[in-house]
C-alpha cells in the first residue's frame, strides 16, 4: 500500500469554511484516484463522507458502534448511512438497529465484531485468580468487578 497524507483543517459544521473545505476534500480525493473513504464518527461521516460524494469517485464505507443516538445524530449520520456503499458495525445488533431505524439495505451492511476470539473470555484458573488477587491486595473472599470501556449511557454497563 501507498501513505497518503494530506491535511484539510477540521472547521466546525455551521461555519462558513465547512463547504469550501468539503471542496478541497472532494477534489483531493478524485485527483489523487482514492478508491474507498472510511469514516468512523459522525464529523467523519458527515464531512469526509459528503466529500467523497462530491468527488464522485471512491466507495464510501462508514460505521455506526451503536444501538441507539441523539437525534442529530442520528438524522446526519443517518444520511450517510443510506449513501454509503457499505456500513461496519460492530454486533448483530447494531446491524439491526442500522437496518430498522435508518433503513439502510440488508446487503449494505457488513458486522465485523469487536472481538474474534471467543476464548479471551474462557474462565482463568484458580492459581491465576489467586496470584492476581495477591498483587492486587484483595483478600480471597472479597467480589472483584471489572470493566474497561468508556463510560457513556448508551454502553448500558448497568
Amino acid at each position: 500500500g501507498v501513505a497518503i497524507h494530506h491535511h484539510v483543517p477540521a472547521v466546525p459544521f455551521a461555519s462558513a469554511a465547512t463547504l469550501s473545505a468539503m471542496h478541497v476534500l472532494a477534489r483531493f480525493f478524485a485527483e489523487s484516484r482514492i478508491d474507498v473513504v472510511h469514516c468512523h464518527d459522525k464529523y467523519t461521516n458527515v464531512f469526509a463522507g459528503i466529500a467523497a460524494r462530491m468527488a464522485r469517485g471512491p466507495a464510501l464505507v462508514t460505521s455506526k458502534r451503536w444501538t441507539s443516538a441523539p437525534a442529530s445524530h442520528r438524522l446526519s449520520n443517518g444520511v450517510l448511512y443510506r449513501m454509503s456503499d457499505r456500513v461496519l458495525v460492530n454486533s448483530r445488533a447494531v446491524a439491526r438497529s442500522l437496518r430498522g431505524v435508518e433503513w439502510v439495505a440488508r446487503q449494505r451492511v457488513v458486522v465485523v465484531p469487536n472481538f474474534v476470539d471467543d476464548a479471551l473470555f474462557d474462565p482463568i484458573v484458580d492459581a491465576e485468580v489467586a496470584l492476581a488477587r495477591r498483587r492486587w491486595g484483595v483478600c480471597d473472599d472479597a467480589p472483584v468487578i471489572g470493566c474497561v470501556a468508556r463510560f457513556r449511557p448508551e454502553k448500558n454497563q448497568a
